[in-house]
């Protein structure tokens, strides 16, 4: 038969199948080769074997299988905008539709939005503002029916608040935010699927740091639909004499500051790709 994982317990993997959710154990091959949460797992015996072909993999969050990523964001801890950057290209290149959500709206101003607005209404599916702690979740209930949904973002932006508000119930443990540094304690320690509105919503872990996975710096404007209409058709509007790019960054025609992002994920992709050549 086959289940979907819907989490990872040190190696005991909670498996939703025809029959319910239940506990099973992987055989050592398949270990080896590693089980993701949102995985359709193949069952023999009692004992998970294999895995069904999947549509998608995520390596940071570990997710498969994945219709929908929401970013979160929030605030307070800092927006990691590199991050979420590098999010919106591995959605992209893994033809994964993406959503970003402004938590806790309560506690900023317009600006926040506006800036988020200006730096990615043409970069992804959804940009909305919520106050999970308040239940205020209509707008994301409505975006992820039926869809297997995974929430993405730093440590205490509300992740796990927005999952309780959508499921009515206190599903998950929500973090403190240190007052030392603001960042977040990471409460959540492994990927989660919650069976939700005709679909399934997963929560992940906090993380601080990504990579845009299988993608290399010429391909990397690809990723950018807002840097069209180049006079150069290969440019990759970093250096290049008479990018047009370039040109509207520095005019504020486009986002200086996602353009100085895309820069840096440029040298970051283009030193990986030169240290793979040295091998």
């Amino acid at each position: 038969m086959t289940g979907r994982i819907l989490q990872n317990n040190n190696g005991l993997y909670s498996v939703e199948t025809a029959d319910g959710v239940a506990e099973f154990r992987a055989r050592g091959g398949v270990k080896r080769t590693k089980l993701y949460c949102g995985d359709f797992a193949i069952i023999e015996d009692g004992v998970i074997v294999g895995v069904e072909e999947r549509k998608n993999l995520l390596i940071r969050p570990s997710v498969a299988n994945i219709d929908l990523i929401v970013a979160v964001i929030s605030p307070i801890p800092k927006p990691d905008f590199l991050m979420l950057d590098k999010l919106i290209i591995n959605c992209r290149n893994l033809y994964i539709d993406l959503a970003i959500v402004i938590n806790k709206s309560d506690l900023h101003d317009s600006s926040l939005v506006e800036y988020v607005k200006s730096n990615y209404a043409d970069a992804v599916d959804y940009i909305l503002e919520t106050t999970a702690l308040d239940g205020k979740v209509e707008e994301i209930k409505n975006i992820i029916k039926g869809k297997t949904v995974c929430l993405a973002g730093q440590s205490a932006v509300g992740k796990s608040s927005i999952i309780n508000a959508l499921m009515e119930s206190n599903v998950t443990l929500t973090g403190e935010l240190s007052k030392k540094i603001e960042r977040g304690k990471n409460t959540t320690v492994s990927s989660r699927l919650y069976k939700l509105a005709g679909g399934y919503v997963m929560d992940t872990p906090g993380f601080g740091l990504l990579d845009a996975h299988g993608v290399t710096c010429e391909d990397l404007k690809l990723f950018y639909a807002d840097y069209c209409g180049c006079e150069y058709v290969n440019c990759n509007h970093i250096d290049e004499p008479g990018c047009e790019v370039r040109s509207r960054a520095e005019k504020g025609l486009v986002s200086k500051d996602r353009y100085e992002r895309y820069k840096i994920i440029y040298s970051e992709l283009k030193t990986k790709g030169d240290k793979y050549e040295k091998r």
